[in-house]
Order: C-alpha cells, then sequence, then structure tokens
C-alpha cells in the first residue's frame, strides 16, 4: 500500500500520511478508526507508539556512558549552566532494579538554582542525532532532573526536564530549545519508575520525547528547526534545579541516572 492508497482511503493528503511516517505528527484522533480498521490494527495497538531503540548493525554510536564509580573520569564541574550553584552533593554507585547507576543529589541549594556534571569533551551536532537518558526519579521535595545539550559559545541549547513542583504534585515534562525562546510543558512524568528522556534531531524537526520503561512514548514535543539553527558543537549537562523548600528548608533532589547514549540514527523514523 502506497502513502497516496492510504490517504485516499482516509480522505487526507499524501503529505499528511508522509508525515506520520516520519514522525513529524501525529494523525487526528478522530481519523484513528478508520486508520485501525485499514491498517487491521486495534486502537491499543495504534496507541502505543515506541521509540525504535539503537540498533548496532545499522546505527552508528557517538557516544556512550555508563554510570560507575568510574563516572567523572569523563565529567566535571558544569559551571558555564545558567544559574549554577555547584556540583551535586552526592554522585556514587548504586545497583538499582538490577542496573548499575548512579544516585544524584543535591540540597542546599539556593531557590532556582541548579548543580550539574558536563562531559569535558565536546561533540559534534549533526543530522539524525538522537540523545538518551535513563533515569528513575526519587518522589521528595520540589526540584528537576534535567539533560542538556549546550554550546558554551553561543550559551544556546536543547535542555529537557523533568519538574517536580509543589512538592511533587506538579509533574511536568518540559522541552525548550533557548537561544529560540520555545518550551512545552506537560504533566505527565511519574516518581520511582524508569524513564528515558529522548532527544531526536532530525535535518528539519527536533523532536524531545519522554519514555517510559518499554519506550512506548508517554510525551513528545516538535521543535521546527535544523541543526544549523543551533550550534555545530555541544556538551552533555546533566543537572537538579531547586525549587522552593518546604518549612523545615529539608529540601533536596534525588534520582538514579542508568545509561546516557548517542547514536546517528541511519533510519530516522523515531517511531516504529
Amino acid at each position: 500500500m502506497t502513502q497516496e492508497d492510504l490517504a485516499k482511503m482516509l480522505n487526507v493528503t499524501a503529505q499528511a500520511v508522509s508525515k506520520w511516517e516520519k514522525g513529524l505528527s501525529l494523525p487526528d484522533i478522530s481519523i484513528l478508526p478508520a486508520l485501525g480498521y485499514v491498517l487491521s490494527l486495534s486502537m491499543n495497538e495504534l496507541l502505543i507508539v515506541k521509540a525504535a531503540p539503537f540498533n548496532s548493525t545499522a546505527d552508528s554510536l557517538i557516544f556512550s556512558y555508563d554510570f560507575t564509580d568510574s563516572l567523572l573520569d569523563h565529567w566535571e564541574d558544569a559551571e558555564f549552566v545558567p544559574n549554577y550553584a555547584g556540583m551535586p552533593q552526592t554522585l556514587k554507585p548504586a545497583l538499582v532494579d538490577n542496573k548499575e547507576a548512579i544516585l544524584i543529589q543535591s540540597s542546599d541549594t539556593p531557590t532556582c538554582k541548579r548543580r550539574g556534571i558536563a562531559s569535558k569533551e565536546t561533540i559534534a551536532l549533526i543530522p539524525n542525532t538522537v540523545v538518551e537518558l535513563s533515569f528513575k526519579p526519587l518522589g521528595d521535595i520540589d526540584g528537576i532532573m534535567e539533560l542538556w545539550l549546550y554550546d558554551k559559545t553561543s550559551s544556546n541549547a536543547i535542555r529537557v526536564a523533568a519538574r517536580g513542583g509543589n512538592y511533587g504534585e506538579d509533574r511536568q515534562f518540559i522541552s525548550e530549545v533557548s537561544g529560540m525562546e520555545l518550551q512545552q510543558a506537560h504533566k505527565c512524568f511519574h516518581y520511582n519508575v524508569w524513564q528515558t528522556f529522548h532527544i531526536e534531531v532530525k535535518p528539519h524537526v527536533t523532536v524531545i520525547s519522554l519514555l517510559d520503561a518499554d519506550r512506548r512514548i508517554i510525551q513528545s514535543h516538535y521543535h521546527s528547526m535544523t541543526p544549523n539553527d543551533l550550534f555545530q558543537q555541544y556538551h552533555l549537562v546533566i543537572s537538579q534545579e531547586l525549587g522552593y523548600p518546604n518549612d523545615s528548608n529539608d529540601w533536596h533532589r534525588k534520582a538514579y541516572i542508568e545509561s546516557l547514549k548517542g547514536y546517528e540514527k541511519n533510519n530516522s523514523r523515531i517511531i516504529r
């Protein structure tokens, strides 16, 4: 079946079908019953969208960090990040859910200041780059977990964050492209379960997603831009921003981080 055939059956344009296949947009919910009928898929099968995993035979690995006690051999103080207050107080190896991880914890930080670590090396930004961070946020006090692709020269960045405001009640997934004043936020992430930040920089759009433990897409944000709109190289930054303390001033942010991987996706589709 061609894109044109499917478009005629659904009374949409072939361009719309092409965008669905490329992951640039999603079908309107009113079309889903007809789409399921044509493709012989149930509504449940249609709605379970997954991010395609790294394929070692087809994709090119750019970098891969396993978080062990040798973490700081490749990472340093992220002093160039805005509103910075120093490195996290705790960075220690942990075995969680049969995963080797690092516990990252920040506390005693001025309101709306962040603590974090940055990769020592710079990484070239190329089309079809995918960056993923697997993490497990622990539900405690107001705070945030962040992953940045940050260019020190221009101060531009791609930032994705899981924010737990109002003592964990306002759980927001945030994506932002600084320097271009683009930001989106949705209330959807969860505490105490593994999730993945997924950033895919395509030739004409940057797709920033939050994945669950089964790589199902919980939420995706689309930012229309090309790599040249952003920067040519970047540092990776993992940070935590502290919000407002509670009455006892016992405020901190804790999470486990399990892996950080970057690869060039030879098949540029984000979904399967």
